[in-house]
């Protein structure tokens, strides 16, 4: 919330490490100092929609409201896509009187327009706020850093490419010592042994999302069997590279078919629906049932 201007350049990293009290404390600071190597590294987004708002209540969430009648007051809302991922940016508009709008803070590194213009005063649609700088964010050339346009994210619009680094969450249960080993980090961000961590930040909606329905609709049971027949068949077909299951369509069309057979108590929307069967593609369900099951031990609503 209070870092919204500059989010495309200065995310947050979170990192949690769960382990039990027997666990030698050395191990768990270990493990705590290896989720530090956890990065998002700058990543090329493409921009599918923007939204101004001019204070009136909208699509703004609940998380913003102690700043409605500052910085809040006005906003952009700035929804970026990269291959199946997408974030939704709140941009605030003022200042913090509410009233002074902000032309200073909230830029952002501009790559091209939707016809691969690569200068924004130029551009098929030109832009009136931007500047040239230093860009960190690609290959350095001889000499250091080449220079970059920065585009003022009021005068974004839908096919715009842009520089983004979201950020990121991840955790561990340390049930054993070794288990710290498993927090290696590839170049691109992934985690080594994982399917989707670290998650986007904002990707934390969907786990607790994923989580209320199957807790309100499902037993235990249930749940940990739906978890067991999607990573089952995931690990039967896919055991060479189980990334190739997140666009594979027979396997899509096989987590669908999981969903239907279960016995809902209240069974989902479509729009729902089309969630659950995503989140089971990307191995985000068995995520659920590990981190609020396994690790954190929560408790059902089960009448059964």
């Amino acid at each position: 919330r209070e870092m919204g201007k500059v989010r495309n350049r200065l995310p947050l990293h979170l990192g949690i490490v769960f382990a039990d009290a027997h666990q030698p404390l050395r191990i768990i600071l270990d493990a705590g100092r290896r989720m530090l190597n956890q990065q998002g590294n700058m990543q090329v987004w493409k921009v599918v929609e923007v939204r101004k708002q001019l204070g009136q209540d909208g699509t703004l969430p609940k998380r913003f409201n102690d700043n409605k009648s500052g910085q809040f007051a006005k906003w952009y809302e700035i929804i970026l896509k990269n291959g199946e991922k997408k974030v939704t940016w709140y941009i605030p508009a003022v200042m913090g009187d509410g009233q002074t709008e902000d032309y200073w803070y909230p830029y952002v590194f501009w790559i091209k327009d939707a016809n691969r213009n690569p200068n924004p005063s130029t551009a098929t649609i030109p832009r009136k706020r931007f500047y040239q700088a230093l860009n960190p964010f690609p290959p350095k050339i001889r000499g250091g850093f080449q220079p970059g346009w920065l585009v003022h994210a009021g005068d974004l619009i839908p096919g715009d490419v842009v520089y983004f680094t979201p950020a990121t969450f991840d955790f561990i249960w340390l049930g054993h010592p070794e288990a710290r080993f498993q927090i290696t980090y590839n170049k691109y961000g992934r985690r080594l042994g994982t399917l989707s961590r670290p998650y986007l930040l904002a990707e934390l909606e969907d786990l607790k999302e994923a989580r209320k329905i199957f807790k309100e609709n499902l037993s235990i049971n249930q749940t940990f069997i739906l978890r067991n027949l999607i990573e089952n068949k995931r690990k039967e077909w896919f055991s060479d590279c189980p990334d190739k299951s997140f666009n594979d369509e027979i396997f899509k069309k096989f987590c669908e078919n999981v969903l239907k057979n279960l016995k809902w108590d209240r069974k989902p929307s479509k729009e729902e629906y089309k969630k659950l069967v995503h989140y089971a593609q990307t191995g985000l369900i068995a995520d659920v049932v590990e981190l609020f099951h396994h690790i954190m031990k929560e408790e059902s609503n089960d009448k059964r």
